[in-house]
């Protein structure tokens, strides 16, 4: 309702809130990673500028770097008065369709197609193929048995049960992927680890978004890394999210050319970037 109200800078006042809810975090339980990656989100779109005025770049480098989660309220109210009024001059986000978290109505009557000019499934008959492969991976998965029983589950872990998932539900008779669940389940999910809870009696699994994420983190926070290659890397993490994989040639092309032809070369080293396709490759679905 704020962009309603004159004399009020929405985009200021929005991430002034980011910050006073992150002040809370921190007092109570904790920085929670979701409010952390939208104000460095925030940050990373800030203009080229913002970076290299002295006044402002250390206050930059600070919301891009892993010691934000430990923030006190004055090094909060610092960041915030050197940035928030400059909020107003973020880059745009790369796409531009707005996600809105509605369920679809989508019938779920008709045929699945699998593939191209593949076989044409009547959506009922796939529905049972796809439970009965799921119900054939999990039944004696140690992840989804670790899961029932209460117990912690790794990062990798998680990443091992989407790799078989994404393997077996992937042959030419199933074809399963976000697409076809959407279609033929009615159900909008970001990766086959979110799709198992809703189709089974099985404890929430983090979706893929929530293994990356913090993995990326602790990724950046163990190198010194400057705000720039900071901005960068969120950037690539977003490429790894869409793609489930990352390559060397990924790093030149869309939409990670934005950042300029030499953007690798500027801001990281060969062995940093060997460093990072072996990371990505251990987290690949």
């Amino acid at each position: 309702m704020l962009r309603f109200v004159a004399g009020v800078d929405v985009a200021a006042a929005t991430f002034t809130n980011k910050v006073e809810q992150l002040k809370l975090q921190i007092l109570t339980d904790g920085a929670k990673p979701g409010r952390l990656e939208s104000i460095g989100e925030d940050v990373s779109r800030l203009p080229d500028f913002v970076f290299e005025d002295s006044q402002r770049q250390e206050s930059a480098d600070f919301c891009l770097s892993h010691r934000l989660r430990r923030a006190t309220p004055e090094q909060l109210n610092r960041a915030h008065a050197s940035l928030a009024n400059q909020m107003k001059n973020r880059r745009q986000r790369p796409s531009s369709f707005i996600e809105i978290d509605l369920g679809d109505r989508i019938p779920t009557s008709g045929y699945i197609s699998l593939g191209e000019g593949g076989e044409q499934v009547y959506v009922e008959e796939y529905r049972q193929r796809v439970e009965a492969k799921v119900l054939e991976i999990v039944e004696n998965h140690p992840t989804i048995a670790a899961t029932r029983n209460g117990e912690a589950v790794t990062d990798l872990q998680l990443v091992g049960l989407e790799r078989i998932l994404r393997q077996e539900l992937g042959g030419p008779n199933v074809q399963l992927s976000e697409s076809n669940i959407r279609k033929a389940f009615n159900l909008k999910v970001n990766s086959l680890l979110s799709f198992l809870p809703k189709l089974f009696e099985i404890e929430a699994l983090p979706d893929d978004r929530d293994v990356v994420r913090p993995n990326f983190e602790d990724f950046i926070a163990q190198r010194q890394f400057n705000s720039h290659q900071i901005h960068f890397l969120r950037a690539v993490q977003n490429v790894f999210l869409k793609k489930r994989r990352l390559e060397v040639p990924d790093l030149y092309e869309a939409p990670l050319d934005r950042f300029g032809e030499d953007a690798v070369e500027r801001w990281l080293t060969q062995v940093e970037v060997d460093e990072l396709i072996e990371f990505t490759e251990k987290l690949a679905a």
